[in-house]
């Protein structure tokens, strides 16, 4: 192959490579930065959901405190006066429940015994001391406690203090707030559809008043409790992945052509033993079309770059090296082909690149030389009695 048409592929293919090269360092850099801002959402999602369990949790301990610091209070439950803890406690529970979201207010007495569900009046008497851990653990310690807990209305965010005046330990107290708030808060916040589910096993055995699910609700053994959109929270749940959740869990998955990022969280009691685990969907087709487009984008820009860099190569090479080179091959093919003007010296057309200083140049003064010799050499020939 000549070098006029080597020269030019083999630029080509170098341009293409390097072409090639920069774009998909472009589209690596691309993919890196939407798959940190991925992350990021995912962990806002993470943070939205803990800090609205702890600040739900802080919530519930704050109102009990409120609660068992009243005197009178303190001397309703001292003398086991239900009818004046109801006509002290119910207003003030009603408000919070109004307006803070607390879904249940429960007075205990030694050793873990119901005295008074403010929210439900007539429901009392019952032994706790075999279903609510939370409630024997703050009697028996005798100090506030805060956590995740299962009840029999279900399982909710529980802050329990103590009752106790000058004389000693009375009881304690607890408010429950809904987590249902804490769901509806990050789909508010995030955007993000959220579910929570709870081990059926659990939920039979203790939250004997919750109302009854459909069997389409539990799942691996884990009974959905809240979701904000239950079907798209239905599309993403499997039972091999809710049962081996035990750490906090970042998906991007496809389901029916959707993209969709998922966060999942073990939900974890007051003890900190895992009950349950806590699912949060988001439609994350923006970040699948950004990669799209991101690659289209590199693909077309490397193109270009190619034919751009290409080009201003070969213009600048066929310049300044290969059509010299061509004409002085051509030069030389007509002086090896003996191809001369009889009477006049050989025009070389080539006395421009004469005046060059480079390599290019040298050969083309050196070509005119070998020219002058066999014009010299052709004319001494023609003309040899001049000798």
């Amino acid at each position: 192959m000549k070098i006029k048409y080597k020269a030019p592929l083999t630029i080509l293919a170098f341009t293409l490579f390097l072409s090639a090269a920069s774009g998909y360092i472009s589209y690596h850099d691309n993919v890196e930065l939407i798959e940190r801002a991925v992350q990021n959402e995912l962990q806002t999602v993470t943070n939205v959901i803990q800090n609205g369990i702890n600040d739900q949790a802080s919530k519930a301990a704050s109102t009990a405190s409120i609660f068992v610091n009243e005197p009178a209070v303190q001397a309703a439950l001292r003398a086991r006066d239900r009818d004046k803890l109801i006509k002290i406690t119910v207003p003030a529970f009603n408000v919070q429940k109004e307006k803070f979201g607390a879904s249940t207010g429960h007075f205990h007495v030694p050793p873990a015994i119901s005295f008074l569900r403010v929210h439900k009046v007539n429901l009392y008497g019952d032994d706790l001391s075999s279903t609510r851990e939370l409630v024997l653990a703050a009697q028996t310690e005798k100090r506030p406690l805060q956590g995740i807990e299962i009840s029999t209305t279900g399982v909710s965010i529980k802050g329990i203090d103590v009752v106790k005046d000058d004389k000693g330990f009375i009881g304690t107290f607890e408010i429950g707030q809904s987590f249902s708030s804490v769901l509806e808060d990050v789909k508010k916040n995030t955007g993000f559809e959220a579910g929570a589910f709870v081990d059926d096993a659990l939920m039979n055995r203790i939250a004997t008043e919750a109302p009854k699910v459909d069997l389409e609700r539990i799942i691996g053994g884990y009974r959905n409790v809240f979701a904000t959109d239950w079907a798209k929270i239905r599309n993403v749940v499997t039972p091999d992945l809710i049962t081996r959740v035990n750490d906090i869990t970042y998906e991007v998955k496809e389901i029916h052509g959707q993209f969709l990022g998922l966060v999942i969280i073990p939900m974890l009691d007051f003890k900190g033993t895992q009950i349950g685990s806590i699912w949060a969907v988001g439609n994350f087709d923006s970040y699948q079309n950004e990669l799209r487009t991101s690659l289209i984008t590199c693909i077309s820009f490397a193109l270009l770059q190619a034919l751009v860099l290409a080009g201003v190569v070969l213009v600048v090479f066929n310049a300044l090296l290969l059509l010299p080179i061509v004409d002085i091959d051509e030069k030389l093919h007509e002086l090896s082909e003996g191809q001369v003007n009889k009477d006049e010296k050989i025009d070389l057309e080539i006395a421009h690149l004469t005046h060059r200083q480079d390599e290019v140049g040298s050969l083309a003064r050196s070509l005119e030389k070998f020219n002058k010799y066999i014009a010299d050499q052709r004319t001494s020939t023609q003309n040899p009695k001049e000798k």
